[in-house]
């Protein structure tokens, strides 16, 4: 199937809040990739869907640029057929395009259309069907959450949308985690207050003498998988704390019939930094665009902590952008965007 970027009609973004109960449910049946669902939470999303609206893409604009985050949500046809509408959409609007943390799919796509794409990561999942802390593979987070233990560290799930006492406590360790490292205070789509999506979410906190010391707080992807979305903790909490909040979340998704889960688009051990010293077209400014994000939201670090856990499944992700994506004023709007 050849890709064509020319449409005989002008393509449409809507509000989310327009179709919202739609895009659940092509969600519930269809999403693959974390930070799909992502489209709910409370910032401008717009959408646009396939011409037969089996499937659809999120996006948010700004004056100069267009940014969209994961693959379009739908068949490998229908994802392609979207990555043409998303390329006549930048041109109909006068706008660069931004298509971050896109498949292998969507990736040839973009080449078909002429846009360059760059390697940013990739998706780390898991077969809940296999998941097991026991053997060598996954020996060292296995003897952390000993370590915690034997501290008396316990994990359980909070339900802070019913339970005041639940809500405050991982209010306490958002609040401690983002004091620790003022950079981890985000108030961008990248990283969500734990509040949002709520009525989706579970949340898998440790404990250390009615205490809470470390939080993992899970997002459905569909009706298939999670996504262990965003994880904090205490800076003094015991080795441990994390992994062990971490693995109740698998256990208790595998327990409950799920396929699989997935750690999210993680960079490989400072990704960004090492493409940005390759020669990707991107020059000195763009270049320079890439640390300032990885600098801003620690990939690199975050990415160290998380591939601990031995996925069973690497799935490379894309950025795929269009040709004049490197001017300041688009990069400008891209990063009012993304902060």
């Amino acid at each position: 199937m050849v890709v064509s970027v020319e449409r005989t009609s002008p393509v449409v973004a809507v509000d989310i809040a327009s179709v919202k109960q739609e895009v659940i449910t092509l969600l519930d049946e269809q999403a693959a990739e974390s930070g799909q669902r992502t489209v709910l939470a409370p910032y401008p999303w717009k959408v646009i869907f396939s011409d037969d609206r089996t499937g659809f893409t999120n996006l948010m604009e700004g004056s100069k640029a267009i940014i969209t985050w994961r693959s379009p949500v739908g068949t490998t046809e229908v994802q392609r057929e979207i990555m043409a509408k998303l390329a006549a959409y930048s041109k109909q609007t006068k706008k660069a395009l931004y298509c971050l943390g896109v498949n292998e799919e969507c990736r040839l796509a973009g080449e078909e259309l002429g846009l360059p794409t760059l390697r940013v990561g990739a998706e780390a999942s898991f077969d809940l069907s296999a998941w097991t802390t026991a053997g060598r593979k996954r020996q060292n987070i296995r003897l952390n959450c000993n370590y915690a233990t034997g501290l008396g560290v316990t994990w359980r799930e909070a339900f802070p949308r019913t339970s005041e006492e639940d809500r405050a406590a991982i209010a306490f360790v958002e609040s401690e985690w983002e004091k620790d490292r003022p950079a981890r205070h985000t108030d961008t789509f990248l990283r969500t207050a734990y509040t949002d999506l709520i009525e989706y979410r579970r949340y898998f906190i440790a404990e250390q003498e009615g205490i809470a010391q470390a939080v993992a707080t899970c997002t459905p992807i569909s009706k298939r998988g999670w996504y262990l979305q965003d994880i904090t903790r205490l800076p003094e909490s015991p080795r441990g704390s994390l992994e062990g909040a971490m693995i109740l979340a698998l256990n208790t998704f595998k327990e409950e019939g799920f396929e699989f889960a997935t750690n999210g688009l993680l960079p490989d051990d400072g990704e960004l930094l090492k493409e940005a010293g390759k020669d990707q077209g991107f020059g000195f400014f763009g270049n320079s665009i890439i640390k300032f994000f990885d600098h801003r939201y620690q990939f690199g670090g975050i990415s160290k902590f998380r591939i601990k856990f031995s996925p069973d499944r690497l799935e490379t992700s894309y950025l795929v952008r269009s040709k004049k994506s490197l001017r300041p004023r688009a990069v400008l709007s891209l990063i009012k965007l993304l902060t």
